[in-house]
């Protein structure tokens, strides 16, 4: 809450108060729930299908051969995307709706505004992500098992690959929020995170090699595709050990978050 100090100037609220009033706003708008419901069934509902086809090709081909880890965590390419979404509608939502400004008006230090709402959307994200995560492994595990040796979660590198592809993907979702910060309207940051994250590989796929492979590397979506190996230790010429692919999509995104500070602090809302 507002207090007022004895001089009548008014004292800009806390942090927690700020969190409050960011969680009161992100549970209370409907969008939120269906989304990240959406995000839950197309995740498992993707990875299941994916195991079971994997079962399927195994069982007709005896020597056919699938990474049952990264074949129960297939649906978390869209889950990314469904979130991804949902951090950019996060701050788009209030200015088309224009509760920006009440937002403003109640908290005008808008770096603990923006602060309040980055962690409580990255709390958020990162709890329904794990949770996608290992729902995924543990469903697609289960489906593959018989014909295919399955994976279990106390084998080396398997639970920091499925802990690692959750925590990427509510990662994307605050690059998203942030890009939402800084372009302020739907259509344009939804459409600027879906062609970074999946339109931008298939531009760089077709260069001329060295190019391409050396450009690739450095992609989210390319990053993505590592984090479920479980050779956690392991690189390529083409692409990064999933430990620093992480770190290095956390330092875009931190990038991307100190854009949408300095933006918010200088533009009128």
């Amino acid at each position: 809450m507002i207090t007022v100090l004895d001089d009548n100037t008014q004292a800009t609220p806390s942090l927690s108060s700020a969190l409050r009033s960011e969680w009161i706003k992100i549970r209370s708008v409907r969008s939120t729930v269906i989304t990240l419901g959406v995000m839950v069934i197309l995740g498992i509902g993707i990875s299941d299908l994916a195991s079971l086809a994997g079962r399927a090709a195994v069982t007709r081909h005896a020597h056919h051969i699938i990474n049952p880890v990264s074949q129960s965590l297939s649906g978390m390419l869209l889950a990314q995307i469904v979130i991804g979404v949902l951090g950019v509608l996060a701050f788009t939502g209030e200015i088309s709706s224009n509760t920006i400004k009440t937002s403003v008006a109640a908290i005008p230090n808008r770096t603990v505004l923006l602060t309040a709402k980055l962690i409580t959307f990255a709390v958020i994200s990162v709890v329904v992500s794990e949770l996608v995560a290992f729902a995924c492994f543990f469903s697609g595990q289960a489906i593959m098992s018989g014909p295919i040796a399955t994976a279990s979660i106390s084998q080396p590198h398997v639970f920091g690959a499925v802990a690692g592809t959750g925590l990427f993907v509510a990662l994307l979702s605050i690059f998203a929020l942030s890009l939402g910060v800084i372009i302020r309207r739907s259509a344009g940051a939804i459409s600027a995170f879906v062609g970074l994250y999946l339109v931008l590989p298939l531009l760089v796929a077709p260069l001329p090699s060295p190019y391409s492979t050396d450009i690739s590397k450095f992609l989210p979506f390319n990053v993505a595709r590592t984090l479920d190996t479980i050779a956690s230790t392991s690189s390529s010429t083409t692409s990064f050990a999933p430990l620093t692919g992480f770190l290095l999509v956390a330092l875009y995104t931190a990038v991307m978050v100190g854009v949408a500070y300095y933006l918010l602090n200088s533009r009128d809302v």
